[in-house]
């Protein structure tokens, strides 16, 4: 089943990404919508991200982790394991690897690639996100780092497809207070880049349907 999904998407991921049509769904108001080019954030931190798709007896899930409170942009927010790109890594798609066993346990060696999706610019931290598809053959043990990752989520892939998993909610930050469109999962509330970057993993899957 697995070797199936990871075989199509791969394919359909090779035949051009949706990119802007697919942020464009669920970009904040305040999030410029376009082609984001690295050579246009010459400043910005490198960001490295994976999406982990893995089978499960109830259909082909995915990985999100919630991030803990603390004093940061990004407190208690939900996203895929990732980090800073490190000196260290042989690529971007290591350095996604890597953080994603630091993160969450799960060895870099039973990750099996399956591509790139659009890069993403995210103002709020100053990091430009190169994110990477990938899948294990079975469901993970996950181990999370508990002073990076609060909690795993295993979401269906499916429920991508729902209309009705598509909400909005509120955000206020100092002196801003804005709507922004988000997914809904059971109490969780999936917004910003991570809900940009699965609205392009939405659409690619829509195809394979």
């Amino acid at each position: 089943m697995i070797e199936l999904f990871a075989r199509n998407l791969t394919e359909r991921i090779r035949s051009g990404l949706p990119g802007i049509a697919a942020h464009s769904r669920m970009a904040p108001v305040t999030r410029p919508v376009k082609a984001f080019l690295p050579e246009e954030y010459p400043n910005a931190r490198i960001g490295c991200v994976l999406i982990l798709v893995f089978p499960t007896p109830d259909g082909i899930q995915v990985a999100l982790i919630k991030r803990p409170d603390y004093d940061g942009v990004h407190s208690g927010q939900i996203s895929f394991p990732g980090g800073k790109l490190e000196a260290g890594d042989a690529s971007f798609y290591a350095a996604a690897l890597r953080e994603t066993e630091e993160e969450i346990g799960v060895p870099r060696t039973l990750i099996n690639y399956i591509g790139d999706l659009s890069k993403v610019y995210i103002p709020p931290s100053n990091f430009f996100v190169h994110p990477f598809v990938g899948y294990t053959t079975e469901v993970p043990a996950f181990h999370p780092d508990i002073r990076e990752v609060q909690q795993v989520i295993q979401m269906p892939v499916d429920i991508l497809q729902h209309p009705d998993c598509k909400t909005t909610m509120r955000i206020q930050r100092g002196e801003l207070d804005f709507e922004v469109p988000c997914y809904s999962f059971q109490t969780h509330r999936i917004w910003g880049a991570t809900a940009i970057m699965l609205s392009e993993l939405e659409l690619l899957l829509a195809d394979l349907s």
